[in-house]
């Protein structure tokens, strides 16, 4: 495998032209939608047309997939080098433009009433994990609006945060999920910085994170522990550095 290389595949198949390819976009912790774009170099006229048509699209790097979501756009553009076609896709659209309307009664707890919205989207979506407390809700509640943003209401009332995975809802308590992430100086591309609020940013290779996983990173003789926030991608197959930024709030 090409250090650099991207697959793309998207619902009617893989690109089959070996082109230059760059992928821009921010993956945050939460359940609004994340924007992110695929500029292809010199594209054919039927891979166009194919990604013209999909609906669905995922970039993989070997065997680990660096982000999938709603294709919204497919535009070019001619510029110095060629052709440039942008793709524009969306990851977590569906549960934005998704509105749900229902009750549900007193009694039932965080973990149920977040069951039961998903089950009002009519999407294949459910609930993968819930870790941390699951409170009951003494007062019944009526939810009208985007499925996003009833989930994250009932989600923010329990004390946690909500993210979707190719599996399903998993819930992020306000404590952090347990450290499945271990990190030393030799995974980073350059050294740590840190930002007011108790932020830390670190570069490393692109594969392999998870927004709301708990991150351990061992640097210059300090143990450092946060969640991770935002997963910022830049990458080229061409130019550039090829990394990955992970805002990580420490705690």
């Amino acid at each position: 495998m090409n250090d650099r290389e991207m697959i793309v595949n998207m619902d009617i198949g893989e690109l089959k032209c070996d082109v230059r390819l760059r992928l821009r976009g921010k993956e945050t912790l939460g359940l609004y939608p994340d924007l992110f774009t695929l500029e292809c170099w010199n594209l054919s006229e039927d891979d166009f047309l194919r990604l013209s048509r999909s609906r669905i699209l995922s970039v993989l790097h070997g065997n680990s997939c660096l982000i999938y979501g709603v294709i919204t756009d497919v535009y070019r553009q001619t510029v110095p080098e060629g052709e440039i076609t942008t793709v524009a896709f969306v990851c977590g659209w569906a549960l934005w433009v998704t509105a749900v309307s229902l009750s549900v009664p007193a009694g039932l707890s965080a973990s149920e009433t977040v069951a039961q919205i998903l089950e009002n989207t009519g999407l294949p979506f459910s609930l993968f994990s819930w870790v941390g407390e699951d409170p009951v809700f003494s007062r019944g509640q009526a939810f009208h609006d985007r499925a996003a943003l009833c989930l994250t209401s009932a989600l923010s009332a329990a004390g946690a945060r909500g993210m979707m995975t190719q599996h399903g809802l998993c819930v992020v308590p306000t404590e952090g999920l347990p450290v499945s992430i271990h990190l030393t100086e030799r995974d980073l591309v350059d050294a740590p910085s840190f930002t007011a609020g108790n932020l830390m940013v670190i570069s490393t290779l692109p594969i392999g994170w998870q927004v709301g996983a708990t991150l351990e990173l061992e640097y210059e003789g300090y143990l450092r522990k946060g969640t991770i926030m935002e997963r910022n991608l830049d990458l080229d197959t061409n130019a550039g550095s090829w990394k990955t930024e992970l805002l990580v709030e420490l705690r």
